[in-house]
């Protein structure tokens, strides 16, 4: 049976939401030269309780590699 080894990774929320980040593409293109595969994404949202809404404040990201050794 094949293992794995997880990263998880928080994006702050300067992170451009939508459009090409250069410096973004370079790391993830680093981390999948090691091996790292992204899967799963998630947005890190803070609630607000003075009125209605919600804000993105970043960006949880998954990544998985087979298990070396």
């Amino acid at each position: 049976m094949q293992k794995f080894e997880y990263k998880t990774v928080t994006f702050a929320s300067d992170t451009k939401h939508l459009g090409e980040d250069e410096t973004l593409t370079r790391q993830f293109n680093q981390w999948g030269e090691q091996g790292w595969e992204l899967v799963k994404m998630e947005p890190l949202i803070k609630a607000s309780n003075w009125h209605y809404g919600s804000k993105t404040v970043g960006f949880l990201g998954v990544f998985k590699r087979p298990k070396q050794g």
